[in-house]
């Protein structure tokens, strides 16, 4: 009898299409994928197309719902709802007394929040005085009466200092709720101080909340009725997913979950541990930053209104493999930013010989753009072929026969040679200038992210997904000869990511100069709700960051929502001087040069140092790499320069204070803890945001809780290679 699979299945709901895809959780494999329409029109919302990609998956590669042990999709919902202000009037209701009481009378009382240019969101205030017990119910009372006259669709509780005593938050929520209506507490969106910010978060929370609850509700159903027994999860903004109730009560979560779910495949599938990620589509590119193996993450703004929110940092830039020739009186001046899939037209390179033959060659205005003008081959029959980047892609020969955006070969030629006729130009000299103007505009986000982030320039790696990544990844690897490399499945990545991604949870609090006990308990309460939240006990990491300047002390918690199974081929680990070679060729350096500096359960590390001489020989120096390789051959950590400490569990504790101590340093902002991670059981503890070196061993010692004196450890402490 065979063992059933354990299957994960990931859904990307993008603005035309939903892609699904179906992973095997013990060997990662992609067992089959398929795409729908997404059904922004259809009576349930865009709950039918998750719910059609789910059952297409399902029936074309003969996928038992048994057999599914995770589901996750990810939303546009959210953010198109903000962006289209197709939200619901929010009713804000405020309580308190005295000075506290005062300071909630004025901050629920504001006038309509912008969401997007022309789209704004109205609200209705109300005040209840808590000087009594019957007032209070009778207040109550009254304002949800208003409430209802005033057909508002969802309810927010208000109360100051919420985040230290939420019962009466509770109690005006849950009265909403009792009363029909969707609710949210100030308290339940945010943990810090900050009432202002507090208030227009859980208000654009509560906006969104009809809407996400019935789109919620109905994708439910709809799973249990096709048989699926796993608990169905939602992508959230900063790359990780919650669970459905967590939807129910946060929405806001899920705001731009679409670039973050390419990120995560890009993290969970590809392993990328340092380098920027490009998710080339046909119309834009999204471009994010990832650094010592996670995404990076800024306060979110909503039409201008700074909220309790962090979604992952993403730049994005209206170039594309879609993007067309722009022209002007006969001479090329420019690449986009209208795409052939906004402007309605097929690309040349996946066009017929014979069509391009009889086409006439015409200069165009395009919907939405009529300042500028494209060239465009117009046929008979009034089809619109247009010469796109990945056209000029084709043509120059940068994308490979087994990619995506591969297109014919001698249409491409036979359309760039129509192209440069008309502008007096060879063909080729026509593709290369589409490239010389297009590459400036990622060029310079790309070099803004590696300015902002300190990344090293000589270690970051282009990493790119979605369909167009063949049209501009090779490109720049010629231009700015960084390493580049294209992720396996590129037009589905985000599904993948879906897939894969872990549960994930943060806790913030508002601490000065925070305790060994205040970072404890922050960890501990994070790991708690990553549980809570559908992750397995044995698969959670914290990480714990100290935000001096604001005060804040903040966990992370990520866990698996099963304990993945361990792969029975273990042929996939490779042998020690097999990693050697690895580490060889990411530092760059002769073979002789590199060696062995730890090892752990599941990791090896090496360091690497050269001789350098500069100014002919009168001084010498030397260049210096680390790099932590798992056993499957993946770098999952670079740095410069380090110290690295191979012990044990048991005799960990005591060195370890010293050894950070050792290299912390000291400046006018005082001292600068260095970074350190922690190896131990095929994980990789990240303390790089802890400011405190006693808060650096208490977490150390609080990771290795469980483990057997005898398990081996590794350190890495590396003082900061950028500004504190």
């Amino acid at each position: 009898m065979s063992v059933s699979r354990s299957i994960r299945i990931g859904i990307d709901v993008g603005g035309t299409f939903t892609d699904v895809v179906a992973i095997d959780a013990g060997t990662r494999q992609v067992v089959g994928y398929t795409k729908v329409p997404t059904t922004h029109e259809a009576e349930e919302g865009v709950a039918r197309g998750i719910l059609d990609a789910l059952s297409g998956i399902l029936e074309r590669h003969a996928i038992r719902p048994g057999e599914i042990t995770f589901l996750a999709h990810s939303t546009t919902q959210a953010t198109n709802a903000l962006l289209e202000g197709d939200v619901s009037r929010i009713g804000v209701i405020g309580a308190g007394k005295g000075f506290t009481g005062w300071q909630t009378s004025m901050g629920i009382r504001f006038g309509a929040l912008k969401l997007a240019e022309g789209r704004f969101l109205d609200s209705v205030p109300a005040y209840i005085e808590t000087a009594g017990e019957e007032s209070f119910e009778k207040g109550l009372a009254t304002a949800l009466k208003r409430m209802k006259d005033e057909r508002v669709g969802a309810i927010v509780a208000v109360e100051a200092f919420s985040v230290d005593d939420p019962e009466t938050e509770s109690r005006i929520a849950g009265a909403a709720r009792e009363a029909g209506f969707p609710a949210t507490a100030t308290h339940e969106v945010s943990s810090l101080y900050g009432l202002r910010l507090r208030i227009r978060t859980a208000v654009i929370n509560a906006a969104i909340l009809p809407k996400m609850m019935e789109t919620s509700e109905r994708t439910a159903t709809g799973v249990a009725d096709s048989g699926v027994d796993a608990t169905l999860m939602i992508m959230r903004s900063d790359g990780g997913v919650m669970s459905l109730d967590e939807m129910r009560r946060r929405p806001i979560l899920s705001f731009l979950s679409g670039p973050a779910a390419g990120i995560a495949g890009a993290l969970m599938y590809e392993k990328v541990s340092d380098g920027i990620f490009l998710e080339v589509g046909g119309t834009s590119t999204d471009i994010s930053v990832i650094r010592d193996g996670l995404p990076q993450t800024r306060p979110a703004t909503i039409g201008g209104n700074r909220v309790f929110l962090n979604t992952l940092d993403v730049r994005t830039i209206g170039l594309a493999g879609g993007s067309m020739l722009r022209v002007r009186e006969r001479r090329l001046a420019g690449v986009g930013p209208r795409s052939a899939h906004i402007a309605g037209c097929r690309y040349l390179a996946f066009s017929r010989a014979q069509e391009i033959e009889s086409a006439a060659l015409e200069e165009a205005a395009t919907a939405g753009d009529a300042t500028n003008r494209y060239l465009v081959f117009v046929t008979p029959d009034g089809a619109r072929i247009a010469p796109t980047l990945t056209c000029a892609a084709n043509f120059l020969g940068y994308v490979e026969a087994d990619q995506y955006a591969r297109g014919d070969a001698e249409v491409t030629r036979a359309g760039f040679v129509r192209l440069g006729e008309y502008l007096g130009m060879p063909p080729e000299e026509v593709a290369g200038e589409m490239f010389e103007q297009a590459l400036p505009l990622v060029e310079a986000p790309l070099h803004r992210l590696i300015h902002e982030y300190h990344l090293d320039a000589g270690m970051v790696e282009l990493v790119g997904g979605g369909g167009g990544a063949a049209a501009i990844l090779p490109a720049l690897r010629e231009r700015l000869g960084w390493n580049t490399r294209i992720s396996r499945h590129a037009p589905i990545i985000s599904a993948v990511g879906v897939a894969l991604a872990l549960v994930k949870e943060v806790v913030e609090r508002n601490v000065v100069n925070p305790s060994d006990e205040d970072v404890l308990r922050v960890r501990h309460e994070a790991r708690t709700a990553a549980i809570r939240a559908g992750a397995t006990p044995e698969t959670v990491e914290v990480r714990v960051e100290v935000d001096r300047q604001r005060n804040i002390l903040q966990a992370t918690a990520t866990g698996a929502s099963e304990i993945r199974e361990a792969r029975e081929d273990k042929g996939s680990e490779m042998t020690e001087e097999a990693l050697r070679e690895v580490a060889v060729l990411s530092l760059g350096m002769a073979a002789e040069r590199v060696q062995l500096a730890g090892r752990a359960d599941g990791f090896r590390v090496f360091r690497g140092v050269e001789p350098v001489r500069r100014l002919g020989g009168l001084w010498r120096g030397k260049r210096e790499g680390i790099r932590v390789v798992d056993t499957e051959g993946v770098i999952r950590l670079r740095r410069t320069r380090g110290r690295v400490l191979e012990s044990t569990a048991g005799v960990i504790g005591g060195e370890l204070s010293g050894a950070v101590a050792d290299e912390t340093a000291y400046g006018d902002a005082g001292q600068v803890v260095p970074d350190v991670f922690l190896l131990h059981g095929g994980r990789i503890a990240n303390f790089t945001g802890i400011t405190q070196v006693e808060h650096v061993s208490k977490l150390a010692m609080d990771e290795l809780q469980g483990a057997s004196d005898e398990d081996s450890v590794v350190v890495l402490i590396c003082r900061k290679e950028y500004d504190a």
